[in-house]
């Protein structure tokens, strides 16, 4: 998918999309919205010519705006620990995918299901913090959850590999348990987003520069 910019003006005036083995083009009557997300976003932008100039000469894209598109990637990196108990306190799929969840929900508006699943959450200024107006710099998620609570459900969205899961999380897998996630709130780091190629079913070049600067450690 590319948008149809208009070279004179710079106005957006339609789309062209790809659907069932053909190319389409539609096009707008008042406005054109873009929201494909922080990676989505960039990479339809640069494809269709607005973007850093050397970056789009290289793949070939016609520039239509010398924009640093891309350069401005920030994210906010953490670190799970997890803590297993002896308590029944682990959010799973067979204690809320049944009939007495939802009914407990539906009359009582109680339960599992009544759960917004992150059971606690905090901001808190560390005395590591180098930000000057004493904002928060990190933040504390409590989740009474796991990677392996649903087992391949959460493998499969982060992509884990057989390797990684049997060794770092099938000894818990099943197991009663809680985690506690920190992250970082004001990252100076600033990651970029680049195109593989001027082909838009090729994944965008992600750069997250985590820990580039010293402040985030």
């Amino acid at each position: 998918m590319t948008i149809l910019i208009d070279t004179s003006t710079h106005s957006a005036y339609g789309i062209k999309y790809y659907k069932n083995g053909k190319y389409y083009k539609t096009f707008a009557k008042k406005e054109i919205i873009l929201s494909a997300g922080s990676v989505g976003t960039p990479q339809l932008l640069m494809l269709s010519g607005i973007g850093p100039k050397n970056h789009l000469n290289q793949l070939k894209i016609p520039l239509i705006k010398d924009l640093p598109v891309g350069f401005n990637l920030h994210d906010h990196s953490g670190y799970g620990v997890t803590f297993l108990t002896d308590k029944p306190v682990t959010f799973r799929g067979d204690r809320y995918a049944n009939s007495i969840a939802n009914m407990t929900y539906e009359f009582n508006q109680t339960g599992p299901l009544s759960s917004p699943l992150p059971e606690a959450l905090g901001f808190i200024y560390s005395k590591f913090s180098k930000i000057m107006e004493r904002h928060p710099d990190l933040q504390v998620t409590l989740l009474p959850t796991t990677l392996t609570s649903d087992r391949d459900s959460a493998r499969l969205i982060q992509h884990y590999s057989d390797e990684l899961y049997n060794t770092r999380y099938l000894p818990i897998e099943g197991k009663e348990a809680f985690t506690i996630i920190l992250a970082l709130i004001h990252a100076k780091s600033v990651g970029t987003i680049s195109l593989q190629s001027k082909n838009p079913f090729d994944q965008p070049v992600i750069d997250t520069n985590y820990f580039g600067e010293e402040d985030d450690i």
